[in-house]
């Protein structure tokens, strides 16, 4: 029956449907579900349902199941060579048109046809088994098998592929078993070839046991063959070089078997290496005048190429050699300079710190806003001594360190219309800011720029003092941002600077002792100690100080060790008032020392040392002391 007499009979039963389904029987019934219809007759009673699923159903005998109508497939047409699929309850629907060499796969969802085929496991049963055809023509286009990586560690692989001519086709059978450490996949040369697991050469293997089949490439034999004055002997599996003949210069050898005893060595090209004779006593090596091969022999001064250089006066052959004068750069002679001359600058070498070491250093004052200066001690930061003075500039102002050195010798009479040359080490990574300059009130002359370049350069300036100074200040820059470091100064009478000593301000030194003397300090309190006695009263035993100078090195000792947790401060008194000077004797030590600090004192400060100790022990006496070194006045 067609579909479209099969709809014109659906058509005519329609039309007489009954809804009296809960009567059943022989018939067509509407109902919204036919499970519902009593008494159904098997193949007699059908059922138009309304609810889902909507459609004609028909009693089976045991079920109501949905008759199909309208035929197995709803397009009109077949795509060329396509292949029918289900389509659960709908009309069934067709594929596309495969192309060449190609598969129906399904990848969980519509089947189509691939030319990849992703299957979990192959198996074959033919003699050939697998073969892998080339898929083109050009060189390369054999088939591949290859082996992916891990999805998750990219898309790379190991791949197998024949290569693009094959003299004789052959078969390769692998090994019964998998072989142990150090062994390589060989064959027996046969067709099918069985491959077998052999030694490796350089493997865990004793070394070479055969000479022959090492190379599985064009030359599987071996052959040692012996180079000029190289000789091999062999005996069964013992194979000795040996040497003949001399080793020719070309090839790193002297070409010649023997050579003169005591005889220098000289070059021939490409010829045996030859050798002079034997050398008399004090000759030496040497060119003739006509060149050509060395020789031992005498020196020949007479000729130009022979020396060069200055010789010491004794070797010259002419002249005199004496104690009052010397050879010139120039090869002029020269009398001997006079005394030393002598350095005006005080605390040239930057050693002196009477402040302490954040403070300028003694003799030199600070000029500029925004301009500090510290002592350093780091060996890269100094250029004689220990230390040097670090000017720092972080504003762009000029910052200076000054020092009047007039001050030392105070008669401006002696300054006016002298020539004075003042140098210093001068340090800084910056360009254009360092530099020195001297003022003698009237007007002022300045060295050239440090370079910028980090190291220490010595800088100098000269002038002309006028005829009506009034001062003569050395002028030490930082001209704009950055830091420079000054270490060695000196000024001196005369043009130049040549010979110098550092002789700078020579002054007093002392050595103050603050003592208990035979009197004991009180214990458990503060007791002032002066010279020879011991008071709680600071004012009965101060001593006044004899000169102007820089405290340092100040020391102290008990005559009884402190007891364990006891604690004796000393600290040095100026003028009823603490200075910088100050340490601590402890547990069973009975002498310490501050070697740090500096204090400048004035002439007439009334000193005094306070000893405070921290338990009841019993009553001690001790002792301080105390360099001073004098500092000029004024300066």
């Amino acid at each position: 029956m067609t579909p479209r007499i099969r709809w014109l009979v659906l058509g005519l039963l329609l039309g007489s449907v009954s809804i009296a389904s809960s009567q059943g029987g022989v018939g067509l019934f509407q109902a919204a579900v036919c499970s519902s219809i009593a008494n159904p007759v098997t193949g007699s009673t059908w059922c138009l349902q309304t609810t889902a699923p909507n459609g004609l159903f028909y009693w089976n005998g045991s079920a109501f199941t949905q008759a199909g109508l309208g035929g197995p497939y709803a397009p009109t047409t077949f795509g060329l060579n396509g292949v029918l699929y289900g389509n659960g309850t709908g009309s069934l629907l067709v594929t596309s048109a495969p192309t060449d060499h190609s598969v129906l796969r399904n990848n969980g969802g519509v089947p189509t046809f691939s030319t990849t085929l992703l299957i979990d496991a192959i198996q074959t049963f033919g003699t050939f088994g697998v073969g892998l055809e080339p898929w083109g023509v050009a060189a390369g286009n054999t088939g591949q098998l290859f082996f992916r990586e891990l999805a998750a560690n990219g898309a790379d692989y190991i791949g197998f592929r024949a290569p693009d001519a094959i003299a004789t086709a052959f078969t390769l059978v692998w090994p019964t078993t998998q072989g142990t450490n150090g062994q390589c996949l060989g064959t027996d040369g046969a067709n099918p070839a069985q491959t077998v697991w052999v030694t490796c050469a350089g493997g865990s293997g004793s070394g070479i046991t055969t000479l022959g089949g090492l190379n599985f490439g064009t030359a599987p034999v071996q052959t040692f063959a012996n180079d000029t004055n190289v000789t091999i002997t062999s005996a069964v599996s013992t194979h000795t070089l040996g040497w003949t003949g001399t080793l020719a210069v070309a090839r790193g050898g002297i070409g010649v078997g023997t050579l003169a005893a005591n005889g220098a060595l000289y070059g021939n090209g490409t010829g045996a290496v030859l050798a002079t004779a034997a050398g008399a006593a004090d000759t030496v090596l040497r060119v003739p005048g006509g060149g050509g091969a060395p020789a031992f022999g005498a020196v020949d001064v007479s000729k130009a190429a022979a020396i060069t250089g200055l010789v010491r006066t004794a070797n010259l052959g002419s002249g005199t050699a004496n104690s009052g004068s010397f050879l010139r750069g120039d090869q002029t002679w020269s009398a001997l300079l006079g005394t030393p001359t002598y350095n005006f600058v005080f605390n040239s070498d930057m050693e002196v710190w009477g402040g302490g070491a954040a403070a300028v250093p003694t003799g030199w004052a600070l000029s500029g806003a925004g301009g500090s200066v510290s002592k350093h001690t780091t060996a890269a930061e100094f250029k004689t001594g220990t230390a040097s003075a670090a000017l720092v500039n972080s504003t762009g102002a000029t910052v200076a360190l000054l020092q009047n050195i007039a001050v030392v010798t105070p008669s401006m009479t002696f300054w006016q219309s002298q020539v004075l040359t003042c140098g210093s080490w001068v340090q800084t990574s910056t360009a254009s800011i360092g530099f020195i300059q001297i003022f003698d009130g009237i007007g002022f002359s300045g060295s050239s720029f440090h370079s910028g370049g980090g190291t220490f350069e010595f800088l100098t300036v000269s002038r002309s003092l006028s005829s009506s100074a009034g001062e003569v200040t050395l002028r030490l820059f930082a001209n704009d941002v950055g830091t420079v470091q000054y270490d060695s100064i000196i000024c001196v009478l005369g043009s130049s600077i040549d010979n110098w000593q550092p002789s700078g301000y020579l002054g007093r030194k002392a050595i103050l002792s603050l003592h208990s003397g035979s009197q004991q300090a009180a214990t458990n309190t503060t007791t002032y100690l002066g010279a020879g006695q011991a008071s709680t009263t600071e004012t009965t035993v101060e001593t006044p100080v004899p000169f102007r100078c820089v405290a340092r090195n100040f020391t102290g000792r008990s005559s009884i060790a402190p007891s364990a947790g006891q604690t004796d401060t000393f600290t040095l008194r100026k003028n009823e008032a603490d200075t910088a000077l100050t340490f601590v004797v402890s547990g069973t030590a009975q002498q310490a020392s501050d070697t740090t600090h500096e204090v400048v004192l004035a002439k007439g400060d009334r000193l005094a040392t306070k000893l405070i100790t921290s338990a009841t022990a019993a009553a001690t006496q001790a002792v301080t002391t105390l360099e001073c070194e004098e500092v000029p006045e004024g300066i």
